[in-house]
């Protein structure tokens, strides 16, 4: 009687690669003659629903059963462990062959990791049969394995971004968030892969998750496609907007105004934030701050509009001469823009002595000191190019230049 044992020194990748399955035949207690060797080989090819299935759901063990038509007692059942981060496994199997071309039924499992341990894909039972071959000769076609994903939401039926924000900065991160659905209901746990389908101008940084990823923005402004996809097909894509940096800070309108002290300026600040290619940033806080003359604005900052502007109104501070206010982005330290404005001093108020006052002189002859007087407004600002006359009340004597204009002095 001959009896053969078939050695499977087999090959797979994980999980999504090539399974090559090598029996080597040899001839014991034939009464021909001595055992020869007489290779016989097989391939699986694992097929999966998706294409990015494999990447989607973890596996660290493949298990393997093969079995004989008609027998219900496996001729071998064993379970391989995947060594973390080894995409390549070495099989050693042995099973009992009786023929040239035995015909074998095969299942294949893959299970996710401990501790849930469950069987993610499933292929079988499937026919292989082992055909003899010569010498170093091509191995026969490979018999495609349809790996079908049975895990949490298997069946689920769709699946949808919830969480997508709008914008994202170059070297900024973002996240997304998806859910997946069976029959309009949420199915927790289940597994998802991220990608995208403009890779200039976002990176995904979480290819697979149970239902969160993290994106970074490009260096090219644009909408980037983030694309959700489910073990069995299901997808759904997101869209965000990817913006280039700020570069610069300018002033658009609403400098060199002049308006009376403490009074609102007819025409908003107007400040734009542009990117390195001139173009708008939208969506950056803009910081207005008043550096001279005091005043207030109707607000601190504000945010960039689709054209990267950002405005604010100015009501002067009480003293008159130059004011300024300044516009700066916390996303570009280094650069600033400056708003001045002149304040005029409002209607006059009073006149007030500065200077000669109360001196002693001799009959007939000039004082010794000029009388200086200053005219001011409600707020106490000087009042320039206001006529004084100066005339005599009382006591007699003559003024000498009675008419004068005054000048923008500080006292």
């Amino acid at each position: 009687m001959t009896r053969r044992l078939a050695l499977l020194p087999a090959i797979l990748r994980h999980p999504a690669s090539l399974v090559v399955a090598a029996f080597a035949l040899s001839c014991i207690g034939d009464t021909s003659g001595p055992g020869v060797a007489r290779p016989g080989r097989f391939q699986l090819v694992p097929q999966f629903q998706n294409q990015s299935a494999s990447g989607i759901v973890p596996v660290d063990r493949i298990h393997i059963v093969l079995r004989r038509p008609g027998q219900a007692a496996p001729v071998l059942d064993t379970t391989i462990a995947i060594p973390p981060g080894d995409t390549l496994v070495d099989l050693g199997l042995t099973v009992a062959v009786f023929t040239s071309s035995d015909t074998f039924s095969v299942t294949v499992d893959m299970l996710s990791p401990p501790p849930a341990s469950t069987v993610q894909f499933h292929a079988g039972p499937l026919t292989v049969v082992a055909v003899p071959s010569q010498g170093s000769g091509a191995p026969p076609p490979p018999i495609p394995v349809p790996m079908v994903f049975i895990g949490t939401g298997a069946t689920a039926d769709s699946v949808a971004f919830t969480v997508v924000p709008a914008s994202v900065f170059t070297s900024d991160t973002a996240f997304l968030m998806a859910v997946v659905y069976k029959s309009n209901a949420p199915v927790p746990g289940a597994p998802m892969g991220f990608s995208t389908l403009d890779p200039l101008r976002v990176t995904v940084l979480t290819p697979a998750s149970t239902g969160a990823t993290a994106v970074r923005g490009g260096a090219q402004r644009g909408a980037a496609r983030v694309v959700a996809e489910l073990p069995n097909g299901k997808k759904d894509t997101a869209s965000v907007t990817v913006n280039l940096l700020p570069a610069a800070v300018g002033v658009v309108g609403g400098a060199g105004q002049t308006a009376t002290v403490a009074s609102l300026l007819p025409q908003p600040l107007v400040a734009q934030v542009k990117a390195s290619d001139s173009v708008g940033v939208v969506g950056v806080w803009v910081k207005f701050q008043v550096t001279a003359g005091g005043g207030t604005l109707s607000a601190d900052s504000a945010l960039t509009d689709a054209n990267g502007r950002a405005s604010v109104t100015w009501t002067l501070g009480p003293g008159s001469g130059t004011q300024n206010v300044r516009a700066t982005t916390p996303r570009l330290a280094s650069a600033q823009a400056t708003f001045a404005a002149n304040a005029n001093a409002g209607p006059v108020k009073s006149v007030q002595v500065v200077s000669g006052a109360d001196q002693n002189g001799v009959v007939g002859r000039a004082l010794v000191n000029a009388i200086r007087v200053r005219v001011a407004d409600s707020l106490g600002n000087p009042v320039p190019n206001q006529i004084v006359n100066f005339v005599v009340t009382a006591g007699g004597g003559t003024v000498f230049a009675g008419t004068n204009l005054t000048a923008f002095t500080p006292c």
